[in-house]
């Protein structure tokens, strides 16, 4: 009996979330941003979506140990989830998609159709089945892809919908962080809450930090959560422009997105 309870509570221990999400939740379980403690940090970007009626992974960073050990530490089985939705094709967002698989082969995926042919293959070997986007998908209700955006690279953010109004969850935003916002915002009707994700503003001038926090504003994004790509100088401008608003996401970082 004692040997049963002490397995009972191990299993517990790694892995006592599955089923037990209180309301819709982001985890960031991949990311090069320090955060919690006891996480690995890693070139690259990954968060965990529960709560809606999949449970979604965005993108899996590069190291697929990395990221399975992250989802340890999150005390998240790999097997509870649903849907994989890849924003585009660069190692640091898709590294981990092997070693994920392997450990539950009945993920569907998403990602963008521009994926390499070969790729492509590799991954339906792997998973229950792989959905090539091209335009706005849905994921399950309230959960959706933004579809392709940009050209030079070619990438799709995942949009959540809560009661705080949309969720906008970007891999490294090529395509531009305002373009995804307007985007999303447009086409589903609904205010958004929350941004966040890669921006890719390493390279941003003081010029185009004003920019970008003057069309964000105009959007209406009531909180801002930069990590992975966007380099400390965005980072700090985006800070002082949202102030409270600003919403710290380094590894294992989560975030409610209930009232």
């Amino acid at each position: 009996m004692k040997n049963i309870t002490l397995v009972a509570l191990m299993v517990l221990w790694f892995f006592p979330s599955q089923g037990s999400c209180q309301g819709r939740i982001l985890t960031v379980v991949y990311n090069n941003v320090a955060g919690e403690s006891g996480f690995a940090t890693g070139w690259g970007f990954s968060c965990l979506v529960e709560g809606y009626e999949k449970t979604i992974l965005f993108d899996t960073g590069k190291d697929g140990q990395v990221l399975l050990e992250n989802l340890r530490r999150a005390r998240f089985d790999p097997a509870g989830i649903d849907a994989l939705v890849l924003s585009h094709v660069h190692e640091d967002h898709t590294g981990g998609v092997k070693d994920l698989l392997a450990r539950n082969g009945s993920i569907e995926v998403y990602c963008p159709e521009s994926f390499p042919s070969g790729m492509k293959e590799e991954i339906k070997k792997r998973c229950k089945v792989l959905h090539e986007v091209r335009e706005p998908v849905q994921v399950c209700e309230g959960a959706w892809t933004t579809g392709i955006l940009g050209t030079e690279v070619e990438e799709q953010a995942l949009v959540l919908d809560s009661a705080r109004g949309l969720v906008v969850v970007t891999g490294c935003a090529h395509p531009g962080i305002v373009r995804i916002a307007k985007f999303a915002k447009e086409r589903f009707q609904r205010n958004i809450y929350l941004v966040t994700g890669g921006f890719h503003l390493g390279k941003a001038d003081e010029k185009r930090m004003q920019w970008i926090v003057r069309n964000l504003k105009e959007l209406g994004v009531e909180k801002i959560g930069p990590s992975h790509c966007t380099g400390d100088f965005a980072m700090n401008k985006l800070k002082t422009a949202w102030d409270k608003g600003f919403v710290r996401l380094g590894c294992g970082g989560k975030v409610s997105l209930e009232p």
